[in-house]
């Protein structure tokens, strides 16, 4: 089939310029819907991120009284040989 030139014809009863404007319309559409879904998906991302990383946060959970846990750091405790200087 040969591509022809449409010059003014109108295509499905529209003219080039309001075929031109509905293109142009529905692409600008799209780019908007993949940039929200994109963004919304990157937020949703930082949002676990930021609840995954906060929940690390908090008491320190041990069985252990602080006097035994104190008393543990003392003892593994080493002393070194080596000469530092400043």
């Amino acid at each position: 089939m040969k591509s022809r030139a449409l010059g003014n014809r109108p295509v499905n009863g529209m003219t080039l310029k309001q075929l031109d404007s509905l293109i142009t319309k529905t692409v600008r559409r799209v780019i908007r819907a993949e940039i929200r879904l994109r963004v919304t998906r990157r937020n949703g991302i930082r949002k676990k991120f930021s609840r995954d990383f906060l929940a690390t946060f908090g008491a320190w959970n041990d069985p252990r009284s602080a006097e035994e846990i104190v008393s543990e750091i003392y003892a593994n405790r080493t002393t070194s040989s080596r000469n530092v200087e400043l």
